[in-house]
């Protein structure tokens, strides 16, 4: 069984991480630096690194971030992943109207979720779209997905997408 924790974690070089698969989200950052980060447990070990605030995960979102504040305050947003809320709120901050797509309800219950943020709970793979959201409704959708996803509804989504949007997702730098 999968379950999430949230903790903060003070990175002491890339030799003293938890798991490998966590040394892209701290390359950039400062040895002995206080980080919040989002990962896997999975058979009492710890697993694969989620979501950081880490200088990565700012790096690696950007191209998000400049997307929501080109279009200005109210510019509304469909965000597929909630994790620490780190990206969500950041662009809640900037003034985005936020609608978010949680898998996992363990996950949400590790963080306030602000009130004003839509929550949409279950699988984007399975929430039906046509009850959830109306045609051309937002801005930007950003799939704010991690490793090996089986993610099938991108063309689907396109439908909820006004005519001058833009889909985005998160990847990696290296």
């Amino acid at each position: 069984m999968i379950s999430f924790k949230k903790e903060t974690y003070t990175y002491l070089g890339k030799d003293k991480l938890p798991n490998e698969y966590w040394h892209p989200y701290f390359s950039m950052s400062t040895i002995g630096q206080d980080y919040v980060v989002l990962y896997e447990w999975k058979n009492n070990e710890i697993g694969k690194l989620i979501m950081s605030d880490t200088e990565y995960e700012l790096k690696t979102n950007a191209p998000f971030y400049k997307e929501v504040l080109k279009r200005g305050p109210g510019t509304k947003v469909l965000s597929i992943g909630y994790g620490i809320g780190f990206i969500n709120e950041t662009m809640k901050k900037a003034g985005a109207n936020l609608t978010v797509v949680e898998k996992y309800p363990e996950v949400l219950a590790l963080s306030e979720v602000p009130k004003d943020i839509r929550i949409v709970l279950g699988d984007i793979n399975d929430v039906p779209l046509e009850l959830a959201f109306k045609p051309k409704e937002f801005d930007v959708i950003f799939a704010d997905i991690t490793y090996s996803w089986d993610f099938h509804r991108e063309q689907e989504l396109h439908t909820y997408l006004k005519p001058d949007g833009k889909f985005m997702y998160w990847t990696h730098l290296v």
